[in-house]
């Protein structure tokens, strides 16, 4: 509503100062024709409200870029927070294998472990030893 509203204002006095430039390019027969106007209303009025409509299209414009690049952040930012949970989702796919792929090893060393209790060359240290590694952690 804000912005409807101030295009109305901005392009009415662009129209008004096109208006007395043009009444100003007016022969003077015609010229005579409108004796509600004069030159100096229609340098003085067309002039302050060229001013201020090319000062509301700058306003314009600075609000439409400044619009922009806000829009422009946040699609940005958008993009990166996707970027992120994607690659948090593949973390935990990793991590997860990697679980997986640490109790396979420790089921294998295990196995090695109570294969080694087997040897009858084996001291009885080294098997105490042996058998509270595995023992221990079950």
């Amino acid at each position: 509503m804000k912005k409807k509203l101030l295009n109305v204002a901005i392009y009415t006095l662009l129209g008004w100062s096109m208006l007395s430039a043009g009444y100003l390019a007016l022969p003077l027969e015609y010229q005579e024709m409108l004796p509600q106007m004069n030159w100096l209303t229609a340098v003085v009025s067309g002039g302050s409200t060229f001013l201020l409509g090319s000062g509301g299209l700058a306003l314009q414009r600075l609000l439409h870029k400044s619009s922009k690049d806000y829009t422009d952040k946040y699609i940005e930012l958008g993009q990166e927070f996707l970027t992120l949970k994607k690659e948090y989702g593949d973390l935990g796919i990793k991590v997860n294998e990697l679980e997986s792929t640490n109790k396979e090893l420790l089921k294998l060393l295990k196995i090695d472990l109570q294969s080694k209790l087997d040897n009858p060359m084996l001291t009885d240290k080294a098997r105490a030893l042996i058998e509270g590694a595995i023992y221990e952690k079950e």
